[in-house]
């Protein structure tokens, strides 16, 4: 008895779909381990750090998570994921491909903020996947106010 070719058509349009649709995880951000040095070049307890990150794609959002140096001045960064599915990933792989000049953006960028106890002393690293991590961040005096919270000092 012959099966119906229709039945393999259709487990393959079934499989194609699961494989569209399932939310696979990417690395938006890998953990870091960063020293935060003040003005001087002396570790800064206590330091505010900040990390916004995004894995760029068509509708994606920009996230970020506020919190303090520990004692040794260093300021750990945990690994942040994002889940997308590949329907929405290779329309957005193609629109980086035919506006590449435009510069839309596509894949893993994170950002690592350090702000004094000064509002006018912070610095800041973008970085993408493809970039060394840091191993420290130097505060600087800067022209401009920078507030980690929204226009809120800690």
């Amino acid at each position: 008895m012959r099966t119906n070719p229709k039945i393999y058509w259709g487990l393959g349009v079934i499989l194609l779909l699961v494989f569209l649709f399932y939310p696979w995880t990417f690395t938006a951000a890998p953990e870091m381990r960063v020293l935060i040095l003040d003005e001087n070049g002396n570790v800064a307890p206590g330091a505010v750090v900040q990390e916004k990150w995004e894995y760029k794609r068509i509708g994606s959002q920009e996230h970020r998570e506020v919190f303090r140096a520990g004692k040794d001045g260093y300021a750990i960064f945990p690994k942040q994921t994002d889940r997308i599915p590949l329907i929405i990933l290779i329309p957005s792989i193609a629109r980086e491909i035919v506006h590449l000049p435009h510069g839309y953006g596509y894949g893993s960028v994170f950002t690592i903020f350090a702000y004094g106890k000064d509002q006018f002393v912070w610095a800041y690293i973008p970085l993408s996947s493809y970039e060394p991590i840091p191993r420290e961040l130097r505060l600087k005096r800067q022209d401009e106010i920078r507030f980690p919270n929204d226009g809120k000092w800690p």
